[in-house]
């Protein structure tokens, strides 16, 4: 809390000693010595806004390549870039000797488990009429567990090449190898790239497409360090100058600045439907100010001289019954000499336009004292 008084035009500071100065002291004659003069704030229509720039990208679940699950030669394509393919689809065929051998491999461990589970299923009834030991019974329940469990590694194997639990079934039944072992898409989405070509040998883990999601899209919006306290997850963000009269809305509000920028990326979900935007596409947004129980943040338009900077914050002085108070403000934009702010304060309340480095001043040196 700071007092001044003006003596022969002499401003003399008297500092009555509170944790931060966010009040000054001012009798109506020394407002009129400073040359303070106050006006109104004038509410601006709708809530407050960040204007921003954002670039669409997919998320990372919706972003996958797909490659080659064994060696193999690449013998067929069946898909081309841009072709829309739903999950489960085949989009390659490879000869592969490794897949046969799985197969067999499979093939003898499920063969083992059969006789594996026979002669625990005959021990058992051998058991039951007293004929053969507890230890011959342990023994076979031993053997039945090993063949089960590798069994299921050779199952777990298959599944990894691709193939379709319906595949291993028909596998189990027919005891037939499949030639070609069939790459196959994952999800529904759109082929972006091809990264192989017919006629190719492919080692594990070659790729061969790249698949992307496009039903679902996100915004990586840059939004300047300033503004980062009036958006909060939640808020609604509106599209301008796209062929997407669309909208999203914020899911994290990035805390690492970008030393170059000075900003920050807000990253916003686009609402389901979505059509007329590519990944990597640069649109113009408006980000809504929220306040931290979510509510829209009213804005108001005031003088441009009314705000005031004092580090990486802007303040406003508002007339109080016994001086001025020192409130934080967010600028949301500035056109002329207007500013659209938010902040503590309402239509009623009147602001110092005139007289601001004196005001300043006077806060600065009250908490320097304090320091």
């Amino acid at each position: 809390m700071i007092r001044i008084r003006t003596l022969a035009g002499v401003v003399v500071l008297a500092v009555l000693g509170i944790a931060q100065a966010e009040e000054i002291r001012l009798a109506p004659g020394e407002i009129d010595n400073l040359g303070i003069r106050f006006a109104r704030p004038t509410p601006a229509e709708g809530a407050a806004g960040i204007e921003a720039t954002a670039r669409v990208v997919l998320p990372s679940a919706g972003d996958a390549i797909i490659s080659s699950p064994q060696n193999g030669l690449l013998t067929r394509l069946v898909v081309n870039i841009g072709d829309e393919v739903a999950a489960g689809q085949v989009l390659a065929e490879l000869k592969s000797p490794d897949f046969i051998s799985l197969q067999r491999e499979f093939l003898d461990a499920l063969n083992a488990q059969r006789l594996a589970q026979s002669e625990y299923d005959r021990d058992a009834q051998l058991q039951a009429e007293g004929i053969i030991s507890a230890r011959r019974m342990q023994e076979a329940a031993t053997r039945k567990a090993v063949a089960d469990a590798a069994l299921e590694e050779h199952r777990q194997l298959l599944g990894l090449t691709g193939m379709r639990g319906a595949d291993v079934r028909a596998l189990e039944e027919r005891q037939r190898l499949q030639d070609s072992l069939l790459v196959r898409a994952p999800f529904n989405g759109v082929i972006a790239e091809r990264m192989a070509s017919t006629g190719e040998r492919l080692d594990p883990m070659s790729p061969v497409f790249r698949l992307v999601d496009m039903s679902e899209l996100w915004l990586d919006i840059n939004v300047p360090q300033e503004r980062l306290g009036v958006v909060q997850p939640g808020a609604r963000v509106e599209l301008a100058g796209s062929a997407c009269a669309c909208g999203a809305e914020v899911v994290t509000v990035g805390r690492a600045i970008d030393p170059a920028t000075q900003s920050a990326i807000v990253r916003a979900r686009l609402d389901a439907g979505t059509v007329g935007l590519r990944p990597g596409q640069f649109v113009a947004v408006r980000i809504f100010a929220v306040a931290a129980d979510g509510a829209a943040l009213p804005m108001h338009e005031i003088s441009a001289t009314a705000v005031t900077r004092s580090g990486n914050a802007s303040y406003v002085f508002v007339r109080s019954a016994d001086g001025v108070d020192v409130r934080p403000v967010e600028v949301i934009g500035v056109t002329g000499d207007r500013a659209y702010v938010t902040g503590n304060f309402d239509s009623d309340d009147t602001l110092a336009v005139s007289g601001i480095s004196a005001l300043k001043s006077i806060w600065a040196a009250g908490a320097d004292e304090e320091s």
